[in-house]
């Protein structure tokens, strides 16, 4: 029986290691494309709760946050089979220990770590609803002209290019919690920008838009109104963060 020489087997362990090398940025961009699709449909799904959410309410998104301490996933928990009792929709953050931990409101490519106190007992929410904050005059804020505010919110049906304004978008951030009334919104400023969740590595983020659809744009897309010139962040009509 002819044996393997030490020269056939470094040759042989050469070639698995070339091929391993060749092959492993293809599953590492593979387990990428199969996080983003996960936390699109994750999106679609959080969508048609808040399109369920607004059937049975006057056609109105879900408030941000309310002063008796329900945020607008607390909300949700109707429809996504949670059913929270009263006293853990006002209690803060939703502690995982209590068994109504959902993995619809955390994108997988989101590995930033959460907090309440000194606890991680939470669980994650990728998602914000885009801010709505009235102005002195009592008119939408220009700065914040989105679906979701403290208290109030903007009816579905008034949105005038529903395909084109966003409702959720995502945010890596440790604040971000579900039932946390700290981050349940996001605005386009600084802040936002810099916790975005980004996906295969470009400056993209996955947005839910108004009507239902999921896109994937930068940052600077968003900001585009519909003439092609861009907005800013203390400015935001005709862009896509404009809801009124």
């Amino acid at each position: 029986m002819k044996k393997f020489t030490l020269i056939e087997l470094l040759v042989v362990v050469a070639i698995i290691g070339i091929l391993a090398s060749l092959l492993l940025p293809t599953l590492g961009k593979a387990r990428k494309k199969s996080q983003m699709a996960v936390c699109k449909s994750n999106m679609k799904q959080i969508g048609t709760l808040i399109f369920m959410y607004g059937d049975d309410n006057d056609d109105y998104f879900p408030v941000a946050n309310t002063p008796a301490g329900f945020t607008w996933d607390d909300r949700l928990s109707d429809y996504d089979g949670r059913n929270l009792s009263n006293a853990h929709k006002v209690n803060g953050a939703v502690r995982t220990s209590w068994g109504y931990g959902s993995q619809l409101y955390a994108c997988p490519d989101d590995s930033i770590e959460r907090f309440w106190g000194t606890s991680q007992d939470v669980d994650v929410r990728s998602y914000g609803l885009t801010h709505r904050q009235n102005a002195a005059s009592g008119d939408v804020a220009d700065w914040a002209p989105g679906v979701g505010g403290w208290a109030f919110s903007q009816q579905m049906s008034q949105v005038p290019s529903p395909s084109r304004t966003l409702a959720l978008v995502e945010h890596s951030k440790k604040q971000y919690i579900v039932g946390n009334q700290n981050g349940t919104t996001a605005k386009p400023n600084s802040d936002y920008d810099l916790y975005a969740t980004l996906h295969d590595g470009i400056a993209g983020s996955n947005y839910l838009m108004v009507d239902g659809s999921v896109q994937k744009l930068t940052y600077n897309a968003t900001l585009t109104k519909t003439d092609g010139t861009m907005s800013t962040a203390n400015g935001l009509t005709d862009s896509m963060w404009d809801a009124r």
